[in-house]
């Protein structure tokens, strides 16, 4: 009630900054944040306010509570009519947001994609996608000839939510050879969302691994990573870039695209294993990594050799498993993390030399090879000193680090056990990061892992859902000891967030004829409460 009490005073401050502060945290706080709290009225006011930062934070806590916000969905509607262009976009975003519930104001929003203003224009195409409005995908498909680039990938966008959008994929695939990046990044994303439609489009899809866009190959990647072995059909394509492009970049993209699907591209292994010597750095995105525009793209994007490395962990790791710890020495951490990754992955018997890295400068290093380490353990048993050295990371400097650790003592069965009192230990750290690695791990330790049940229970009530979540996880996972403990676990059905509430029905489910009791007998309710 005190939380309520402090958001409603923030909201209704004279002070704009603090009104439009406060509304941000409603709307990380989302749905459930509406649902425990019941502040959605008074955020609602708000859309009459002066101020105009002020009503477009509004708008956009009302989306994020979703159907919770939809009640108010009319007056979003009202904004629209009547706002200013910063306003309107709100507005739709925020509708867009909402989704389905708030489809019958698509009669609204459909007029707005013949705003003179190119962003609202974009968001309408969005928005209209999002409710699901299907009786609009003719207007939306008109989009797509619109002259600027941001209405066009909108609306290619705002199709692929749709069901009947998929009826336009010749449409939408002519805009794959598109010259802007973000209209062939669209489209590229269209067809990830519909695979049945990818074959159509092999050819199309395959050959912007070779784009000269880190961003438009990165989005062909997806591609490959989310079917892998369904991905046969941009096989071909993908071969002809490793092979002909005179871009190394490009080759990086097209093995690391490889690399997802398997045994059917395993014959392209010798080809990918040139790329191991390419190991400098692709750093086009620096001027957009400094000014905020971009995330910066994982390892496999930006070095060849890294896309090398994980691309033939896969086909036939065990053959290059001597090539990835001589790149152990290289001066690239990214390329040492690459290397430890793929050696665990394929349990690798080189824990010497991998645990040789436990002293790196680099956090990262030391944790990826901990990692390693408690992959290796798990798939060829644990040597006692190599176990006795991850124990010594669990007082790293760095969390990261801590973290690592305790997973990796997880995977050490009863080498690992040895080391529950330094893994409790880490139950007091100040890193969530670290707090929740040391409960998770003590679920998986066995009977001296079980014997700190009441120790992992006290933690389901500490501030952070994260460690709220992997308590009850734990828990679950400690047997009878663990299922003692399934009325505390029950507590958390009635937590403000949804994912606390979905992880309490996870682990009463998983405690069985112990946690079936606590747990609604109308399986509906239960579905309610996983969100």
């Amino acid at each position: 009630l005190l939380m309520r009490d402090d958001l409603l005073h923030g909201i209704h401050s004279p002070d704009a900054k603090t009104c439009v502060r406060t509304l941000a945290h409603i709307a990380d706080m989302g749905k459930g944040g509406a649902e425990f709290l019941g502040y959605e009225a008074d955020v609602a006011s708000l859309l009459d306010d002066g101020r105009l930062d002020v009503v477009v934070a509004a708008c956009q806590a009302l989306g994020a509570m979703e159907d919770v916000g939809a009640r108010y969905a009319d007056a979003l509607g009202v904004v629209l009519s009547r706002g200013s262009e910063k306003k309107q976009v709100a507005a739709l975003d925020a509708l867009g947001a909402m989704g389905s519930p708030v489809s019958y104001l698509a009669n609204k929003v459909v007029s707005s994609l013949q705003d003179g203003n190119a962003n609202v224009r974009a968001a309408a195409c969005l928005a209209l996608g999002s409710m699901g409005a299907d009786e609009y995908v003719q207007e939306l498909c008109k989009c797509l000839g619109d002259d600027v680039p941001k209405v066009v990938s909108s609306a290619i966008t705002g199709l692929s939510y749709t069901s009947s959008g998929k009826s336009y994929a010749s449409e939408v695939g002519a805009k794959l050879g598109a010259p802007q990046r973000d209209v062939k990044i669209a489209a590229v994303d269209f067809f990830a969302l519909h695979k049945d439609l990818v074959a159509e489009q092999a050819e199309s899809i395959g050959a912007l691994l070779g784009d000269s866009c880190a961003m438009v190959r990165k989005s062909a990647v997806s591609v490959f990573l989310s079917m892998q072995e369904e991905a046969s059909a941009l096989v071909p394509s993908a071969v002809r870039v490793l092979k002909n492009s005179p871009d190394v970049l490009c080759k990086g993209a097209a093995a690391f695209a490889l690399g997802s699907i398997g045994g059917k591209a395993k014959d392209q292994a010798r080809e990918i294993a040139k790329l191991l010597e390419e190991t400098l750095e692709d750093k086009s995105q620096a001027p957009d990594l400094a000014a905020g525009i971009q995330s910066r793209l994982p390892a496999e994007l930006r070095f060849p050799a890294c896309a090398a490395i994980s691309a033939l962990a896969k086909l036939d790791g065990e053959k290059y498993a001597s090539d990835f710890v001589g790149l152990l020495d290289s001066n690239s951490m990214e390329i040492q993390i690459a290397a430890l990754t793929a050696l665990g992955d394929i349990g690798a018997k080189a824990d010497a030399v991998v645990s040789s890295l436990l002293q790196a400068p680099e956090a990262l290093v030391r944790a990826s090879a901990c990692s390693a380490l408690g992959k290796m353990a798990k798939l060829n048993g644990a040597d006692p000193e190599i176990v006795a050295s991850v124990a010594d990371c669990l007082v790293d400097r760095s969390p990261l680090v801590k973290a690592s650790a305790a997973e990796a003592l997880g995977f050490m069965e009863d080498e690992g056990a040895a080391y529950t009192e330094a893994i409790l230990h880490n139950f007091q750290e100040r890193s969530v990061l670290a707090r929740v690695a040391a409960i998770s791990a003590m679920g998986t330790l066995g009977i001296k892992g079980q014997m700190y049940a009441s120790e992992v229970c006290r933690l389901m009530y500490d501030d952070h859902p994260e460690v709220r979540i992997a308590a009850a996880r734990s828990l679950s996972r400690m047997g009878a000891r663990g299922a003692s403990f399934a009325d505390e676990v029950s507590s958390l059905l009635d937590d403000p967030l949804e994912e606390v509430r979905d992880g309490a029905v996870k682990a009463l489910t998983a405690m069985g004829d112990d946690g079936k009791p606590f747990l609604a007998q109308d399986p509906a309710q239960n579905i309610s409460a996983l969100g």
